[in-house]
């Protein structure tokens, strides 16, 4: 497609690149919901326990018959299981329906359905097993799914290739606006593998790490040397892209994120024509030092400003030597204004 797209611009058009970015990004990448998606995934998990008494009727699992000698276990650990559990609804219905059929289960003088004297602990194990079972599944598919996205990171290595790059035939639109959800991406997959406390999360772990410096690797080592060849570059959309760019890094995970969302933002700032009298530009960076000098919880690093004066150092010296200046005179550290 490469070669071919050479004589024909048609063949790989905007649509196209926006495709393999998604396949390899994910469908919907918003690293400030990706908390909240983790949280529903729990919630899912809670709905689906419910079923497990059901599932046991099913199979004619007799309560009775259950091993429930645990005489032995301590205090401590039956208090354990009591509070992973306690936040389960089960559907009273169907329970009390199972329990009337084991028939051991006596009804009070109210109508209601009494304690049975095994539900609790044999529930227990029911719901773990269930547990158990939907956690390994749902890894599995995990893998699976990161398996391919890794397998489609090899076009992206292709298509944003050194050669690709230079020949000028890939739509500008498309390659600078591929630089913003491969960040997320790459943020999103980095934060849930630091998270991963759970035995069957961990086996993807290590799947997550190498897409992840996959990803990294697309910004640092491609996307970061492309250069615009034409004249018609839209300013506006570069303009739009460096801000939010900018917003990124405002809320990095880590260095390596920051670095990541530092060359992206210099490999826009390349595509600005007369940049050095660019006010937006100006502001971008005025704003990254003030953040970095003046907030304790800022997530800019220092090394966002080493790579524009490594990269682009006339640029720097037109538009970092008065903010560094103002942040050498009020940094909120002494160590600050040494740096």
């Amino acid at each position: 497609i490469c070669t071919s797209a050479s004589s024909s611009n048609e063949l790989v058009n905007e649509d196209f690149i926006s495709i393999l970015i998604e396949s390899v990004c994910g469908e919907n990448i918003d690293g400030g919901d990706d908390e909240e998606s983790l949280d529903e995934v729990d919630e899912s998990d809670d709905e689906e326990l419910g079923d497990a008494f059901v599932d046991a009727s099913n199979v004619g699992v007799d309560l009775d018959e259950v091993d429930l000698s645990s005489t032995n276990e301590s205090h401590e650990s039956q208090d354990e299981e009591e509070n992973e559990q306690e936040d389960i609804d089960i559907d009273q219905s169907k329970l009390e329906d199972m329990l009337l059929e084991d028939g051991d289960a006596e009804m009070g003088d109210d109508g209601l359905l009494e304690h049975h004297a095994g539900a609790d602990k044999a529930l227990a194990k029911l719901i773990k097993l269930k547990q158990e079972a939907r956690k390994a599944s749902q890894a599995e598919r995990e893998r699976v799914e990161l398996a391919n996205r890794l397998r489609c990171a090899s076009l992206l290595d292709a298509l944003f290739s050194a050669s690709v790059l230079k020949s000028g035939w890939l739509p500008t639109e498309a390659v600078l606006g591929s630089l913003l959800p491969i960040l997320k991406a790459r943020k999103v997959l980095a934060k849930s593998a630091q998270v991963s406390t759970d035995a069957n999360a961990r086996k993807v772990a290590s799947e997550k790490k190498t897409l992840t410096d996959r990803l990294s690797s697309l910004i640092k080592d491609k996307l970061s040397k492309y250069r615009c060849t034409g004249e018609d570059v839209d300013l506006e959309l570069v303009l739009k892209a460096s801000s939010d760019l900018y917003d990124e890094t405002v809320h990095s995970l880590n260095s390596a994120q920051c670095s990541c969302c530092s060359l992206a933002l210099v490999t826009l700032v390349r595509c600005i024509p007369d940049v050095e009298d660019c006010e937006d530009v100006k502001k971008i960076y005025s704003d990254a030092v003030s953040n970095w000098s003046t907030q304790k919880s800022t997530k800019i690093h220092s090394l966002f400003f080493g790579d524009l004066i490594q990269r682009m150092p006339s640029l720097a010296s037109c538009i970092l030597i008065e903010p560094l200046t103002e942040a050498t005179r009020n940094g909120i550290s002494p160590y600050i204004k040494c740096e």
